[in-house]
């Protein structure tokens, strides 16, 4: 909330000092974020709920980018920031987050700790399990080896500088938790001592070593050696989490339109359904947290019409009630999370092919994995940068709008060949189905239709619109004018009698809206086949 609001403000500030303002507020709300995050980690991890997802794969990029990352900050500083990889693969089995923080807490810190001109040093190479002498194990009483054990193959990461150095007093306190070396109050350098105290522990969860080579006034090295592979079981395994059942009898779904919680949410769904003149796609805000439901319908209102629900229940029934064109989701709600919210619009035919894109502050893989499994189109991460938010909602409103472009001018409509899940295919053939069961009733309406498939005419029209581009009238009277045309050619019957039969009611009406799908007359349209 702190950084959205700043950075929704700062491209249209023109004054120098208020935007110099606005920046360190930026910077320093990032600082606190990134710290927060810390302690949640350490919180996680003292309490044995942070679960490592490995991935086998070349750990090379992964380096070169967190070294590309630090390049600005180094120049900024004046000091020489080099990275050695001698080899250009090293296949390693490692949780990508974990090992990125490792990395990114070493180097931040070598170069905060290295004056002007310094040189700061990232090397990675192959390497068998390191023999620690005494002097090691006394300062780092987290690390021991057993000689007797074969030495398994690892890589290891060195980070050095020619910086202030730690001196050797503190050295077996450095990895303490809180712990800094100056703690004064002329101390030169910031910090919390949060930072490689994880460093360790994420290390050490990766059945790995971390030790430091240090001399003060000259600077400092910190290793890590992780071991290449680690248990198979362990490889890209994760738990998806138990959901809610949607067809059990304790869930209640809502077939028509509800209240709606403010005048604002009644104009966006009146112009979505009636049309406005902008025109303007829906979208639906699921979010539990006032000030943040109240920010995103602030920013989103600029382009698109918003309607908000403040928790999964609420949520899903308007989602039912007013088919929206996209649904920007939170994970972690009262009554029903974001998860279940998403198994609920799944398996249910009125809401199953709407985008979703789903904010959560769980960064972790496993929820990401889960919100995957559960069908969100995107995933982003609080706090999420807005301008990417409006650009994933305008990519997936576009791609869907493309996908159902080919279907708007179509007579004859095949359900499998319509891209969207399989219960979107099984709803639009009932409909065609129930189209053609009644094609020679001149009665038959689209209110007829929407209740052969248990939907109010707004909730058809939007979902039929949805999936072909093409409103439910405009389907029937296509469909009744292609099994006419059908007719025709078989030579089934005159004019006259193939109107009737495919329920219009009058043959200057009839006439009229063939010429204007197929170009020429009924009678000229037969005389082609005879």
């Amino acid at each position: 909330l702190i950084l959205g609001q700043i950075k929704s403000v700062l491209p249209g500030t023109t004054d120098p000092g208020a935007r110099k303002k606005m920046k360190n507020a930026v910077q320093n709300a990032s600082r606190l974020n990134e710290l927060v995050n810390q302690l949640l980690d350490l919180s996680r991890l003292e309490f044995g709920q942070m679960n490592l997802t490995f991935i086998r794969q070349n750990a090379v990029p992964l380096i070169n980018k967190i070294g590309n990352s630090f390049e600005t900050l180094a120049e900024d500083r004046n000091i020489s920031l080099e990275v050695i990889t001698p080899d250009k693969q090293i296949i390693l089995d490692h949780d990508p987050d974990k090992l990125e923080k490792i990395l990114t807490n070493l180097v931040s810190n070598a170069i905060k700790f290295t004056g002007e001109g310094g040189t700061v040093c990232v090397e990675t190479c192959l390497a068998p399990l390191p023999e620690l002498n005494d002097s090691d194990q006394t300062a780092n009483k987290h690390l021991s080896t057993n000689p007797e054990t074969e030495k398994p193959d690892g890589v290891l990461f060195q980070v050095s500088d020619n910086g202030i150095g730690i001196p050797e007093k503190h050295l077996p306190h450095i990895f303490d938790r809180f712990f800094q070396v100056d703690d004064s109050d002329t101390r030169l350098f910031e910090g919390s001592g949060i930072g490689l105290a994880l460093t360790k522990q994420l290390v050490e969860l990766h059945k790995g070593l971390i030790w430091v080579d240090s001399t003060e006034n000259e600077g400092s090295t910190f290793f890590v050696w992780l071991p290449l592979n680690q248990s198979e079981q362990l490889i890209l395994q994760t738990e998806t989490p138990a959901v809610a059942d949607p067809d059990s009898s304790s869930f209640i779904t809502e077939q028509t339109p509800q209240h709606f919680e403010s005048i604002d949410e009644k104009k966006a769904y009146t112009e979505t359904v009636n049309g406005s003149e902008e025109n303007r796609d829906l979208v639906l805000i699921v979010e539990d947290n006032a000030d943040m439901q109240d920010y995103l319908q602030s920013y989103l209102g600029q382009w698109y019409s918003v309607i908000t629900a403040s928790n999964g229940e609420s949520g899903y029934k308007k989602a039912v009630s007013i088919i929206p064109d996209l649904i920007v989701c939170d994970v972690m709600m009262p009554k029903m999370n974001g998860l279940e919210f998403m198994q609920h619009l799944r398996k249910d035919e009125k809401t199953s092919h709407i985008p979703v894109i789903m904010l959560t502050a769980r960064a972790d893989d496993e929820h990401k994995l889960s919100g995957i499994e559960s069908g969100v189109d995107a995933y982003l991460t609080k706090p999420f940068n807005d301008k990417e938010l409006k650009l994933r909602i305008d990519k997936l409103i576009a791609m869907r709008k493309s996908l159902r472009k080919q279907f708007a001018d179509q007579l004859f409509i095949r359900p499998e060949e319509v891209q969207a899940t399989s219960l979107d295919q099984k709803f639009l053939g009932r409909v065609i189905d129930a189209i053609e069961s009644n094609i020679d009733n001149e009665m038959y309406s689209v209110e007829a239709l929407a209740a052969d498939v248990n939907m109010s005419q707004a909730q058809l029209n939007r979902k039929v619109n949805a999936l072909i581009n093409q409103p439910p009238g405009k389907l029937i009277r296509s469909m009744r004018l292609q099994r006419a045309a059908d007719l025709l050619e078989k030579g089934a019957g005159n004019v006259a009698e193939i109107c009737y039969q495919t329920g219009f009611s009058s043959q200057a009406t009839f006439s009229r809206s063939f010429k204007k799908q197929f170009g020429t007359t009924p009678s000229k349209y037969s005389q082609k086949f005879q």
